[in-house]
């Protein structure tokens, strides 16, 4: 839960700054990253191809992080006492990551020339179900596995 609350508070300290300056930084990093998908699948990138690699950079891309990050915290601090198997982890999952993705934009408001944008909110929480679901999916598998061998040496 610790390192859920790191996350958020993280994320949130870069957001509140001013548009221009965040537009300017994420404009540079994303225009780097579309320039070399274009030239890899050898297509003209226009303003549109730009906007999409700047979310899939700077939302989707970013909550798929804290997915993983949030789903090994939450594992790991349930880990022994069970819950991890019950529906209860995953609407504990679901619901910090719907907090984190509504946060990160209600906190824009806060912030000069920068507002709440519902697109982004489920362009966060799709990265974060992603990234999150993929490590849920590994350490079900992984336990899987661990049962049937455990059953196979009885």
């Amino acid at each position: 839960m610790i390192i859920f609350i790191i996350l958020a508070v993280g994320i949130n300290a870069f957001i509140i700054v001013e548009a221009a300056m965040s537009g300017s930084s994420s404009a540079q990093q994303s225009s780097f990253i579309a320039d070399i998908i274009a030239k890899i699948f050898n297509i003209v990138p226009d303003d549109n191809f730009h906007h999409i690699v700047r979310k899939l950079v700077g939302h989707f891309s970013l909550y798929v992080v804290n997915g993983v990050l949030t789903t090994l915290a939450i594992y790991y601090s349930l880990k022994y006492k069970n819950i991890y198997k019950t529906n209860l982890f995953l609407i504990i999952y679901l619901l910090l990551g719907a907090l984190l993705a509504a946060l990160s934009e209600f906190v824009q408001l806060l912030a000069k020339n920068r507002g709440f944008a519902f697109n982004d909110m489920l362009i966060n929480f799709s990265g974060f179900f992603l990234g999150g679901g993929v490590v849920f999916l590994i350490c079900f598998l992984i336990n899987k596995k661990r049962r049937l061998n455990e059953q196979a040496s009885k």
